[in-house]
């Protein structure tokens, strides 16, 4: 009943969909070959649970060097209105992140459940850019 570790690499691509990895779909290593060269990206807003980018609902997920971008902005000028479009949803338990890079506009890292670890990752938003009730730790680098 073991899972077989599977590897995902994204080399300078720009993968313009939606991503959900479910629940059985544990111990996925994703890993791209540097922040701004490989990216997933998304263009949705509304409500948290069914416009993010990327949904992890899995346990025991690894994730490198990649970006992952809600593009829903605000306009010319912030002409839009500020909406929910997370980057990134996270449901799963034991998840780690090194140098990645998520943007998006409002919630932008939905770190909902479960056990967390980033690594000099960046992470950009206007509105409650980090929300939710997992446990997580954050290492940072010095400037």
């Amino acid at each position: 009943m073991y899972n077989v570790p599977r590897l995902i690499c994204y080399s300078r691509y720009i993968c313009r969909e939606k991503v959900n990895v479910p629940k059985d779909k544990q111990f996925i290593y994703l890993e791209g070959e540097g922040q701004g060269r490989a990216s997933i990206e998304w263009d949705d807003y509304g409500g948290a649970d069914n416009s993010s980018t990327f949904t992890l609902w899995a346990d025991n997920f690894l994730a490198s060097r990649i970006t992952i971008k809600n593009t829903h902005d605000l306009g010319p000028g912030g002409a839009n209105p500020v909406d929910v479009a997370p980057a990134i949803l996270i449901w799963g338990d034991k998840a780690a992140f090194y140098g990645c890079r998520f943007y998006g506009v409002q919630d932008t890292l939905s770190d909902l459940a479960g056990r967390h670890f980033f690594q000099s990752c960046y992470i950009e938003g206007a509105v409650d850019f980090i929300w939710g009730n997992g446990q997580s730790l954050y290492e940072v680098r010095r400037p």
